[in-house]
């Protein structure tokens, strides 16, 4: 039974496989078996099945470049790539990706990881602070909400031994926490205040006015 589900679970990719003349696949038809191929891979946690899905990935960025599923191909690929430990492959697909897609967010998000991978991946602090100086130099502030320039440019202290990340983490916690403390005490002063005044008005109420003598 468990190599009847094997067959089934490759029967897509022999049929891939099987054809001689591919020319005539839809984009769809491309990715799909990419994607079939890649759960095929990770089903039997094969690395050189998890290479052939990238090989039919290339495929398709090759025969449709202008397509708006190249990206999630370029970004399959780097994953695959993470997952199989080749760094070195994942920083040059994130060069491609910066170099097909400038001014865009997703050359934003692949400047970063070029940095991060050589910095938590590789451990190259060499590479990696090029890589964040670049990311910086085009990218100083946060527009998107995800905080990748302020990220990138605490990991780049970090490297150049201006900060320790840790102690800068643990302290920004103290005060995110002190900051925290500070506001509810607010609240609680203003509730108090508020209650008092809401007090006094109740007692001003209930004492008649002064009579006319």
């Amino acid at each position: 039974m468990r190599y009847l589900k094997l067959i089934i679970l490759f029967l897509p990719v022999m049929f891939y496989l099987s054809c001689g003349d591919k020319s005539g696949q839809e984009p769809e038809d491309l990715l799909m078996s990419a994607k079939k191929m890649l759960d095929s891979a990770q089903v039997l946690n094969s690395n050189e099945l998890k290479l052939e899905a990238v090989e039919l990935y290339n495929n398709f960025i090759k025969k449709y470049p202008d397509s708006a599923k190249v990206i999630d191909a370029y970004y399959e690929i780097a994953r695959i790539y993470s997952d199989i430990n080749d760094y070195k492959e994942v920083i040059k697909v994130y060069e491609k990706i910066a170099d097909k897609y400038p001014n865009t967010k997703h050359e934003r998000n692949a400047l970063f990881m070029i940095g991060f991978t050589y910095d938590s991946n590789l451990r190259d602090t060499v590479n990696a602070i090029t890589a964040y100086k670049k990311f910086l130099e085009k990218y100083p502030t946060d527009t998107e909400g995800d905080r990748l320039s302020e990220s990138a440019s605490l990991m780049l202290k970090s490297l150049e031994g201006k900060i320790n990340i840790d102690e800068y983490l643990k302290e920004s916690e103290t005060q995110k926490t002190a900051g925290s403390s500070e506001e509810k005490n607010k609240d609680k002063s203003k509730d108090t205040t508020d209650k008092k005044k809401n007090k006094d008005d109740k007692e001003k109420k209930k004492t008649p006015p002064p009579v006319n003598q």
